[in-house]
């Protein structure tokens, strides 16, 4: 199968181009690589078979490269691109492409497998679709055996580590949900949770005939307490009292002077 040109989606594509990523027809190849200085040092590699000399691989520049990956942006011949892409599923998911512009997917091995025992197990597929040794999405959450937890926060978990967005449990639904409000930290409680804790209640704490009685004893005088009225007897000036002791002391001349009485 050929691929088309990623541009004008039109026409067979002839080159792929490494920055760019893409996989252009001879016309649109000529216009994206004619635009600057920079675009036209842009490293191309022929999709069609032609009687050029084929490129090394990028590896281990001995061997011509028949494999392009897009995501390493390198070359590979065939030895590498099975050592490179069957190391793990994350690097087996890498998009490649014979030169001839097919597809190829191949099988992954577990890590640690020599790349000769790996050429002898894997084989080169062309397909259409994606490499099927992707890891799936939406893998749910699992919790070793010495993590103990309530069935109610393994339920709550269990509803937040969803990958449908739709599914997943919100920020509302969490905050009213039991166990969390049960094993909310203090610094996180509601401020309206701590008001309501706070919150003075509808009925007092005495009955009326208690207050009018605690009133009405707080009016009584206490006994043996002296009544105010007998400080307000009598003659109020003091300063008068005081000038009158000071006289009996001291007489002061006229002069001025200070005459001490013998």
């Amino acid at each position: 199968m050929k691929i088309q040109c990623n541009v004008c989606e039109v026409a067979e594509a002839n080159v792929l181009c490494c920055a760019d990523e893409a996989a252009l027809c001879w016309s649109c190849d000529e216009k994206v690589h004619a635009a600057n200085k920079l675009a036209s040092k842009h490293q191309s590699v022929s999709l069609s078979a032609s009687s050029s000399p084929m490129p090394k691989c990028d590896i281990c520049q001995e061997t011509v490269g028949y494999f392009f990956c897009l995501e390493d942006r390198a070359l590979l011949c065939r030895k590498c691109d099975v050592a490179i892409h069957t190391a793990n599923t994350f690097v087996s998911g890498h998009r490649r492409f014979l030169l001839t512009g097919v597809k190829v997917g191949l099988e992954p091995t577990e890590p640690g497998v020599s790349a000769s025992s790996g050429t002898a197990q894997s084989s080169e597929k062309i397909s259409e679709t994606e490499s099927r040794s992707v890891p799936r999405k939406g893998t749910p959450m699992l919790l070793t055996d010495y993590v103990h937890i309530s069935p109610e926060c393994s339920h709550l978990i269990s509803r937040i580590f969803v990958a449908d967005p739709a599914k997943r449990i919100s920020m509302s639904e969490i905050w009213n949900d039991r166990w969390f409000l049960r094993n909310l930290p203090a610094d996180l409680v509601d401020e309206k949770t701590m008001n309501n804790q706070f919150e003075e209640p509808d009925q007092p704490m005495q009955s009326i005939e208690e207050i009018m009685q605690i009133i009405a004893e707080a009016t009584v005088p206490a006994a043996r307490t002296q009544s105010l009225n007998q400080y307000l007897t009598g003659s109020l000036d003091i300063d008068d009292e005081m000038d009158d002791d000071l006289d009996s002391d001291l007489d002061i001349d006229s002069s001025g002077e200070i005459v001490y009485a013998m």
